[in-house]
């Protein structure tokens, strides 16, 4: 999911994630978030890994289980150049 940096919520969830995630650098001055599915209360099976860039909050969710995955797909998805639409 992605959301513009001034949304409310993305935010909310964001500084969630900043408190209770493990730190992760995802490329060059890109901190990313994760909570853990195992760790959340109420237990959960998904994990979520978040970050903001470019002016956009991402957020990644999979299984727990695959969380190899997840921090792979967030470190390719930040070393990426943006995707803009065109006018």
């Amino acid at each position: 999911m992605v959301d513009r940096s001034t949304s409310v919520s993305a935010q909310r969830e964001l500084q969630r994630h900043q408190d209770l995630g493990d730190y992760l650098t995802l490329d060059q001055n890109i901190k990313g978030y994760l909570i853990e599915g195992p760790k959340q209360n109420p237990y959960s099976a998904f994990s979520t890994l978040m970050w903001q860039q470019n002016g956009m909050i991402y957020s990644l969710s999979f299984p727990a289980i695959e969380r190899q995955s997840i921090l792979q797909m967030a470190v390719s998805m930040a070393r990426q150049r943006p995707f803009y639409r065109r006018r």
